[in-house]
């Protein structure tokens, strides 16, 4: 997967701008979410797990990390890709990935 081609959003509605509709009965807005940047990516592997675990350190699950970031606020959200899946980690594994 390419971790560029997922359309991820802050998701903190006071970065977007608002989008403003009209119909019949007036006008309108709608919070609109800010698309996040790509940071790249990190891959954790097998032998970088062996290494913390002698050193005693906490490490993610192994699997490729895709990070992102918010231009305006600066929230981060982090992606897993492992065996074909991708999910969204928590915010706790995003501190143990840098």
């Amino acid at each position: 997967m390419r971790g560029d081609s997922l359309e991820v959003y802050c998701p903190n509605k006071e970065c977007g701008e608002p989008e403003v509709h009209s119909d019949i009965t007036g006008h309108h807005e709608t919070p609109k979410y800010r698309k996040m940047n790509y940071m790249g990516k990190k891959d954790i592997k097998f032998p970088a797990l062996v290494a913390k675990y002698i050193l005693n350190k906490e490490t993610p699950p192994k699997g490729t990390y895709h990070l992102y970031q918010c231009p305006v606020c600066g929230a981060r959200r982090v992606f897993q890709e492992s065996e074909g899946l991708t999910k969204e980690v928590d915010a706790k594994t995003i501190d143990k990935i840098k």
